[in-house]
């Protein structure tokens, strides 16, 4: 009886749309929605969402913009504020064609042409480098794909404009193709002036393995 008290007491006030996921999220307010399954060349299957302006139904024609999340993040970062201040909710209502990508390992993107994961599973073994130079353009074609847009926006926040970043500097052929507009919000190149005791020691301790670029 305590412990239900104190959950009753810990959750109280917590709104619905905390133990929900991004597409309970939009329908919950009227926004259509579609889930998308993009597999990458070195078979990563990434959960793709897109929707499109409230209270309508999926309309073709419109331009379409690629949102990417930052570190630790998901697509439920677009669109978990206020409704008139959530950015992608913001978008879509302003008349685009909203897809929101999951990078690979997060809470949405959990699978491999190779079949189940675990814990020890070497599908961990990747960086945000790998999001770059396979999750970033499998997403970019895979909307092409769907829209038949020869050009799409691409927005990123943190690591999200670091994977953009580092496709530019290559020079990705795939990425140069489709697209449009690159916004950066949070730009991410360095990170020189964090001050965690234990992400400092980490870097100096030669256990991470860094590629130079």
């Amino acid at each position: 009886a305590l412990s239900a008290l104190l959950l009753s007491l810990a959750t109280a006030g917590i709104p619905p749309i905390a133990n929900q996921d991004f597409a309970e999220i939009v329908t919950s307010l009227s926004y259509p929605c579609e889930a998308h399954y993009v597999t990458t060349k070195d078979g990563y299957i990434n959960t793709f969402y897109r929707i499109q302006a409230k209270n309508t139904q999926f309309t073709a024609g419109l331009q379409p913009i690629y949102l990417q999340h930052g570190l630790l993040g998901s697509s439920d970062d677009f669109i978990i504020n206020d409704e008139e201040l959530a950015p992608g909710l913001l978008i879509a209502n302003a008349g685009y064609d909203v897809w929101f990508g999951n990078s690979r390992g997060n809470k949405y993107s959990q699978a491999h042409v190779n079949g189940s994961i675990n814990p020890n599973s070497s599908y961990w073994d990747f960086s945000w480098q790998d999001m770059s130079l396979y999750d970033l353009p499998a997403g970019l074609e895979y909307i092409y794909n769907s829209t038949n847009f020869k050009k799409i926006h691409y927005l990123g926040h943190s690591q999200g404009t670091i994977q953009m970043f580092a496709a530019l500097c290559r020079r990705d052929p795939t990425v140069l193709k489709y697209l449009g507009q690159f916004h950066a919000a949070g730009p991410v190149a360095y990170v020189n002036n964090q001050d965690s005791v234990g992400i400092t020691l980490l870097a100096k301790s030669g256990l991470l393995p860094f590629e130079e670029w």
